[in-house]
């Protein structure tokens, strides 16, 4: 059986981690398994977790957004090779269960392969997954002043190329950052699904930062395309027979 880890700091106890844990743990199939870290220096303790996020037993990890860029959480995300769902700051977890589920997509092959495992087993638990596509104003489409006509074409064909069937497309126009929030907001979602390329450098991450800067735990899935061929993970299925995925 696989593990959903939750980190936590030795004191006080962090109640929503291991609460949103818990909850991932009844979707996966998988135990929640507390880590509690007590390691002073950032550098230290970043090590520890990652350490941990890498045992094979773990297919997702679970921690609170440290807001402080300079912080040991940063670098947690960037390094782990493993899906990390964030709890942002000052965000609480009540007793409802993650049930709808907002997928953000860029349109890339990479962005929708990376969270392709995921998005199987949320569906297989019967989560509803919504997918949101946002164009800008260098990439909207002709149609989009005769949506009538062309967005339904568009949406069954980027559906048929990025996502499984069961799951709903919503196109958007305008900043990503700010239409992707809305709509998690419209759609009442628990979680977001983002897959990224783990890059934390200037103009990089828009998305990522104001999601962690929300009030929905955001599962973050690397995409690879930010690390060398021989860094890269994968999220494939946990040990043992079943092809469960997450």
């Amino acid at each position: 059986m696989s593990d959903v880890l939750a980190v936590v700091a030795a004191e006080p106890a962090e109640d929503g981690v291991l609460r949103l844990a818990e909850h991932l743990g009844r979707l996966l199939v998988a135990r929640m398994r507390p880590f509690s870290v007590t390691a002073r220096e950032q550098r230290e303790y970043a090590d520890c977790v990652c350490a941990e996020i890498g045992d094979e037993a773990v297919r997702v990890a679970v921690l609170r957004v440290d807001p402080d860029p300079d912080r040991a959480f940063w670098e947690i995300i960037r390094r782990a090779r493993k899906p990390v769902v964030a709890l942002p700051s000052g965000v609480e977890v009540g007793e409802r269960p993650i049930s709808r589920v907002l997928l953000p997509l860029d349109g890339t092959v990479a962005s929708a392969r990376a969270v392709s495992p995921a998005v199987r087993q949320l569906l297989d638990a019967g989560t509803e997954v919504v997918a949101a596509h946002v164009f800008d104003t260098s990439t909207v489409p002709a149609f989009w002043d005769q949506a009538a006509h062309g967005r339904p074409a568009f949406s069954d064909e980027f559906v048929r190329r990025h996502l499984p069937a069961g799951v709903r497309l919503a196109l958007r126009r305008g900043s990503p950052a700010e239409e992707v929030l809305a709509e998690s907001e419209l759609t009442d979602a628990d979680l977001l699904l983002l897959g990224w390329a783990q890059l934390l450098t200037p103009g990089r991450a828009a998305l990522v930062r104001r999601a962690l800067a929300g009030r929905v735990p955001v599962m973050l899935v690397g995409t690879g395309s930010g690390r060398s061929d021989d860094e890269k993970g994968t999220f494939g299925p946990p040990p043992g027979p079943a092809d469960a995925t997450g």
